[in-house]
């Protein structure tokens, strides 16, 4: 429920403005519109679709914050859709854009919920799934 609630605002506070940037741009290559249909599919519960049009998206996203919210949202997707493994390396990757995120920590602290997500579902250390909310809630 509560990542339902992180995927929707995280799209109309990242992802809306964003892809106004992107559609300025030649080079843009349909981010912009694998992105809404990925919006579309999540909105309808089809997490399949969703995770396909994300992956096209990050295919052709031109990186820095585009490539990251791609992540964020993949990464999302998949965790809900029990997809465990790939969704930790989205989440992982997203975390890897680094100084990309400094502007805008709420996705880094959006990513760490996806991570810690992933190990309380896979059985992990209850401290270390501890220490990844307490560094979200830190962001």
């Amino acid at each position: 429920m509560i990542i339902k609630f992180v995927l929707v605002a995280s799209f109309f506070i990242f992802v809306v403005p964003v892809s106004a940037h992107q559609k300025d741009k030649p080079h843009s290559g349909g981010w912009d519109k694998m992105m809404g249909r990925s919006e579309s599919a999540r909105e309808l519960g089809d997490w399949n679709s969703a995770i396909g049009y994300l992956k096209h998206a990050k295919e052709s996203a031109t990186g820095g914050l585009p490539l990251a919210v791609t992540h964020l949202q993949l990464a999302e997707a998949l965790a809900i859709n029990g997809n465990y493994e790939e969704a930790g390396e989205a989440a992982k990757k997203g975390l890897g854009t680094g100084a990309l995120l400094d502007p805008l920590p709420q996705i880094r602290g959006q990513l760490l919920e996806v991570l810690a997500f992933i190990r309380h579902k896979k059985g992990g250390s209850p401290n270390e799934v501890q220490r990844l909310i307490t560094e979200s809630k830190k962001i």
